[in-house]
């Protein structure tokens, strides 16, 4: 980001945070920087917390890239389970430069949850002094970011010293001059390499390469350039998925090849492939225990709430927008067990509850609490406790 967005973002951030008492703060997405007012003394929660899961940069990083996708302010959770909201902040071609992100702040419907949740962790700040609003509030706030930040997009007047200098070096070629020259393979070959061995320096100077001799060699038809352009892309989103990235949380629903052909300049089609391949690595490097953090809290949350319903991995999936397969995989990998046995362990937790302070039958508390029939809701109670449920409600749940 340039100094004066910067100056503008900074002064933004400070009247959003006297207005809304909650604290905000800029992220340059290039970096992943956050970046607050020099003069303001105060200390945020994302910089004393202290909890070793969380990496502040790659969460907030994480939430504006997510703004970005969604084409709005973006609700999320760190990893201790407090709200934050990103707006995202674009320069003139419409491509992600940065974001303000306000927050942390208590949910008012589940402050009690999430209080308790934080006594297990070993924080280093008073969660009670956090601000608390309900949803409604926290929707106003998203209203505001998201009119902050696009203020501020359309005020961008972005140029790129690494554009101007790329076009003067081109624009010196004569073209009748060069000769007849192969594609480079091998660079080709080599970005593949890069994005799979997480370099992303490495990877931009061979887009840099690569993209530049596509344009010399054209002749500066803008038509042979979307072409190859088109190419390049395979090349980034196999290598990419290669990596481990998941290509529809990166690309949606979009038509790229529809998306480059609308562009009108050269510039225009360069700073979107650069961006996109930023997109890239991030999803794939630098966003994934945010963005896995954020999904299995919300996966959580859904079960706590639903238990008492028909719940299919296929529903929950639906829930955070991930295929079965990915989430199913991606929940054992962060937790150790599998979704279903987490489904049956929380409704397992709330029939004990029902045994001890009820005097329901067996039938009536295996239907409150999700399972499909009393037989079924007795095997899952014996798997998790080691006794029947009435065994344990004889003995009082002394067992």
């Amino acid at each position: 980001m340039k100094e004066d967005l910067i100056r503008r973002c900074l002064r933004c951030s400070k009247d959003i945070k006297n207005i809304s008492k909650v604290d905000c703060c800029v992220v340059d997405a290039e970096t992943k920087h956050i970046l607050r007012d020099p003069e303001d003394r105060y200390e945020s929660i994302c910089d004393t917390c202290g909890f070793i899961k969380c990496r502040a940069r790659s969460t907030h990083a994480y939430g504006c890239n997510e703004s970005y996708r969604w084409g709005g302010y973006y609700f999320y959770y760190c990893p201790l389970g407090l709200s934050f909201i990103a707006g995202y902040i674009s320069d003139e071609y419409g491509e992600l430069v940065g974001g303000l992100v306000a927050g942390p702040t208590l949910l008012e419907e589940e402050k009690e949850e999430t209080l308790d949740r934080l006594q297990d962790y070993s924080v280093r700040f008073d969660a009670e002094s956090l601000v608390v609003q309900s949803t409604q509030e926290m929707n106003s706030l998203g209203h505001i970011v998201s009119l902050v930040c696009r203020s501020l997009s359309e005020n961008e007047a972005f140029t790129s010293l690494r554009y101007n200098s790329r076009k003067n070096r081109l624009k010196a070629m004569n073209y009748s001059d060069l000769p007849e020259t192969v594609y480079p393979l091998k660079d080709e070959q080599m970005l593949h390499q890069m994005i799979c061995q997480k370099d992303s320096n490495g990877a931009k100077e061979l887009l840099d390469k690569l993209f530049d001799h596509v344009y010399s060699t054209s002749g500066g038809d803008l038509e042979i350039v979307k072409r190859r352009s088109i190419e390049l892309m395979v090349v980034i989103s196999r290598a990419s998925m290669d990596a481990g990235a998941d290509s529809q949380e990166v690309f949606g629903e979009g038509d790229y090849v529809s998306e480059i052909m609308r562009f009108r300049t050269v510039d225009q089609l360069y700073s979107w492939l650069t961006a996109v391949l930023r997109r890239f690595i991030d999803y794939t490097f630098e966003f994934q225990q945010a963005k896995h953090a954020n999904v299995i809290f919300n996966v959580k949350k859904y079960i706590q709430k639903n238990y008492s319903e028909k719940i299919s991995l296929e529903s929950v999936a639906a829930q955070v927008f991930l295929s079965p397969g990915y989430l199913s995989s991606l929940f054992k990998e962060a937790t150790g067990e599998s979704l279903i046995s987490y489904i049956n362990r929380v409704r397992v937790e709330e029939s004990k509850v029902l045994l001890l302070e009820t005097k329901d039958n067996l039938v009536d508390i295996s239907n409150a609490c999700g399972f499909e029939d009393q037989s079924y809701f007795a095997r899952v109670f014996k798997k998790f406790t080691g006794v029947s449920p009435s065994k344990y409600r004889f003995y009082k749940g002394r067992i």
